[in-house]
């Protein structure tokens, strides 16, 4: 397995599903984790699993569709540890219906999610990442992909 020791990851939407298999991922690999996630009893649950395997992480409520909530876990990671190296823009939302049957406001909640999310976050930590030449970002989209 790969090395991510004296790494820190932000990984988004890490309370379930996808999120939380990477979380646990990167913990097992040696990362200080970042669970950031918008439900708190899922986004604790998979800390306390990480803490129980000796990994390392930390929950951070966020809802990446609020510019002034990703901007607050920015100011948290960087006052906790100085750096992000990892950002996984993994939270995403997807929506069932038709044309008939979707609403300007469903549509507006997927913007909101799944491209606002993605720059809110980006824009907090690829600064810093570009100011000293290191970090990696990530979007993970098999969670938007339709269910076959």
């Amino acid at each position: 397995m790969f090395k991510l020791n004296d790494k820190i990851a932000v990984v988004t939407g890490a309370g379930s599903g996808i999120g939380e298999m990477i979380a646990h991922t990167f913990a097992e690999a040696g990362a200080y984790v970042y669970v950031a996630d918008k439900n708190p009893e899922g986004g604790q649950a998979v800390v306390e699993k990480i803490h129980a395997a000796d990994g390392q992480a930390e929950f951070v409520e966020v809802d990446v569709a609020s510019e002034a909530s990703c901007q607050a876990l920015g100011h948290h990671v960087f006052g906790q540890k100085q750096r992000c190296d990892i950002l996984v823009n993994n939270a995403g939302i997807g929506h069932v219906g038709t044309v008939l049957t979707t609403t300007a406001a469903d549509l507006d909640r997927l913007y909101d999610v799944n491209v606002k999310g993605v720059m809110f976050m980006t824009q907090v930590f690829l600064p810093a990442m570009i100011e000293r030449k290191s970090g990696s970002k990530h979007i993970e989209t098999s969670s938007l992909r339709p269910k076959e």
